[in-house]
C-alpha cells in the first residue's frame, strides 16, 4: 500500500559456524517490522563451484542436476529467522533475497541490483554475499521499540542446531539489540 518504512541502523556482526555476516538494519511500520542480514561467503568457494557448474549451466541442465548445482552453491544458504519485540513474539510473514559475487558479475554479467543493494549495505567486494530480507507482522505497532530480539534458525541440513555469535564480546548470548528510540 505504499506504506513508508522507518530504518533502525543496527550495523552488528555475527559469527553462525563457519559463516560470519552482519545485521545493516531493520525497518519498523505499521503493518511490521522487515530484518535484513547479509551473509558473507569467500570468493575461492563461489570460484571452486562456478569451474564445476560454468559448463553445465551454459549447456543447460536436467532438473536433477539443477536441483544438485542449487544444493552445492555456497550462495544458497537457507535460514529462517525469529523475531521479538519487547518482548512479544512477531508473525513471520515472508523472506525474499538474493545474491552478490564478482565472479558471477564477471562471467555472467550478474545481477546489477544486488550489486548495488550490496554496496548500499557496505558490503565488501572481495567477498560474495547472500542477502536476505525478513518481514514480520505485529497485531499492533508498538509505541516504542525497547528491545528487539533476533534468532536464526537453520533450515540448511549444514547449519542446524549451530549457535551464532555476534560480536567476540557477545558469544554464547541470544543476539538482542536494543534500541533506545521511541517510533
Amino acid at each position: 500500500d505504499g506504506e513508508e518504512m522507518r530504518k533502525k541502523e543496527i550495523n552488528r556482526e555475527f559469527k553462525w559456524g563457519n559463516l560470519s555476516g552482519f545485521l545493516p538494519a531493520v525497518y519498523i511500520g505499521k503493518e511490521g517490522m522487515a530484518a535484513d542480514v547479509c551473509i558473507r561467503v569467500a570468493e575461492d568457494r563461489i570460484r571452486e563451484f562456478y569451474g564445476i557448474w560454468q559448463h553445465r549451466m551454459e549447456e543447460g541442465m536436467s532438473r536433477a542436476e539443477y536441483e544438485q548445482a542449487l544444493e552445492e552453491n555456497p550462495l544458497n544458504i537457507d535460514f529462517g529467522l525469529c523475531a521479538w519485540v519487547n518482548g512479544e513474539k512477531l508473525q513471520s510473514s515472508f523472506s525474499c533475497g538474493t545474491s552478490y559475487s564478482a565472479i558471477f558479475m564477471e562471467e555472467s554479467g550478474g545481477c546489477a541490483a544486488a550489486r548495488e543493494l550490496m554496496l548500499e549495505y557496505g558490503c565488501k567486494e572481495e567477498s560474495g554475499w547472500c542477502i536476505r530480507r525478513h518481514m514480520f507482522a505485529w497485531e499492533k505497532e508498538p509505541e516504542r521499540l525497547n528491545c528487539i530480539d533476533l534468532e536464526f534458525i537453520g533450515l540448511n541440513k549444514d547449519y542446524r542446531d549451530i549457535p551464532i555469535e555476534i560480536g567476540a564480546g557477545d558469544a554464547g548470548n541470544t543476539i538482542i539489540k536494543e534500541i533506545n528510540s521511541s517510533y
